[in-house]
């Protein structure tokens, strides 16, 4: 059967793979696509809850009724300690 096909012909067709090489190959089929994409997906909701939460701690320093508001330097200084 050697003798059916030349040396070269048979050499085209094998891929030369090294133990790191499969390690590799291995390590990326282990990874959990669906729980990066969750985790993702939480990270994100959890942003947008403590944003909404700043938000309303923020608006409620504020009162429309009376005209008296808190000064912008006690302002800022909250925001940026909420920021933290």
């Amino acid at each position: 059967m050697s003798d059916a096909f030349p040396h070269s012909r048979q050499d085209e067709n094998l891929a030369y793979t090294t133990a790191s090489d499969d390690a590799h190959t291995i390590l990326l089929n282990k990874v959990s696509w669906g729980a990066i994409f969750a985790g993702v997906v939480v990270a994100l909701v959890v942003q947008v809850l403590l944003t909404m939460l700043g938000a309303g701690i923020g608006i409620a320093t504020l009162d429309a009724g009376t005209g008296e508001n808190t000064e912008a330097s006690t302002f800022s200084i909250a925001a940026g300690i909420w920021y933290i």
